[in-house]
């Protein structure tokens, strides 16, 4: 019994060294520093973000141990959105670089391909993920709205059905792991709209041939599905609806805006439940969300607020719906 109890104890310390975090905070005249070092004493990485006061912008730069600089990566991020733009570079621990991808139009490259050989296959199958989304959508749409999210995207083979991704480790020769026979594709894209960024709005699976699938085993308890491909009429440039037109339109259905802190405008997919397993599962709604919190009262055990939803059709702008719905005071996270 004091073994175990010892083991739990080394347990939980041994936790804490892998989740410590110190952090150091510089401010300068053009911008706020942070520098993080986390890890464990066998791996230490530090953090730097710069965050710039007269730009949305935020340049993160982690390098391995703490105590060097060799690189890791070297990315940039927006502050409004949390959105990767730029040039994302990764290094091996030698300096030397691995991995380059382009954020703003979705396209990677590695430095050596030899260390990449499904690197060609994959680059083919989101090419047919592109054909795909544009038939659906449209050019001018896919120009304007869509890249490839590439850490969001894997590829699955024959004999093994977990989750490697389409970059970084993943590809590697058979001699280093297993995912060698790429036979199915799950591609993520972002929807990228005004100031804000729908992170995998669309998800599709495919096979080798480019074949759209209506679902992939992950593993025994859970099945991955396509989503965020609708019909719609591509007559002329497919244009979503704007946050300003959504307001404008949730007004005329009661909208009052006294705050502006708690309204908040998105878009989200929403899966037809009953049909999630088919191609077409679903539909694009355009919500305005609007907390309205209430007064804590004396011995009320749980302070409960409510979020009022307008909902509209992101493409035709017609109104859809309006609900109520009753929510922690704590949920101040909109859009999920």
């Amino acid at each position: 019994m004091k073994k175990m109890i010892t083991l739990f104890i080394f347990s939980i310390f041994a936790f804490q060294l892998q989740a410590q975090e110190i952090k150091r905070v510089v401010t300068t005249d053009s911008s706020v520093i942070q520098t993080s070092i986390y890890g464990n004493p066998s791996h230490l990485l530090k953090d730097t973000k710069e965050s710039y006061n007269n730009k949305d912008l935020v340049h993160i730069m982690t390098t391995y141990y703490g105590d060097t600089t060799t690189i890791a990566c070297d990315y940039y991020k927006t502050k409004s959105s949390n959105k990767s733009i730029g040039i994302y570079k990764s290094y091996y621990k030698n300096g030397k670089l691995e991995l380059t991808i382009n954020e703003d139009k979705g396209t990677w490259a590695p430095a050596d391909s030899t260390e990449y050989p499904n690197y060609a296959v994959l680059n083919t199958m989101k090419l047919k993920g592109d054909s795909i989304i544009r038939s659906f959508y449209g050019d001018y749409f896919f120009k304007k709205y869509i890249t490839w999210n590439i850490s969001s995207s894997y590829y699955f083979d024959s004999a093994y059905t977990s989750e490697p991704s389409f970059s970084i480790e993943w590809l590697r020769d058979g001699t280093k792991n297993k995912y060698t026979s790429a036979t199915e594709f799950y591609i993520s894209y972002n929807i990228n709209y005004e100031d804000q960024l729908f992170e995998n709005g669309i998800r599709i699976i495919i096979d080798t041939n480019g074949k759209l699938l209506p679902g992939h085993a992950w593993n025994m308890y859970w099945t991955i599905y396509n989503c965020g491909l609708e019909n719609v009429n591509k007559s002329s440039d497919l244009l979503l609806i704007t946050t300003s037109e959504a307001l404008v339109l949730a007004k005329q259905q009661g909208l009052i805006i006294k705050d502006t802190t708690k309204v908040h405008c998105f878009l989200e997919w929403k899966t037809t439940k009953e049909e999630e397993d088919k191609i077409l599962n679903g539909r694009f709604v355009f919500s305005v969300k609007q907390l309205i919190p209430v007064t804590k009262k004396e011995h009320q055990p749980e302070d409960k607020g409510h979020y009022i939803k307008w909902q509209f059709d992101p493409w035709t702008k017609k109104f859809i719906e309006k609900k109520e719905e009753d929510i922690p005071p704590f949920d101040k996270i909109f859009g999920s």
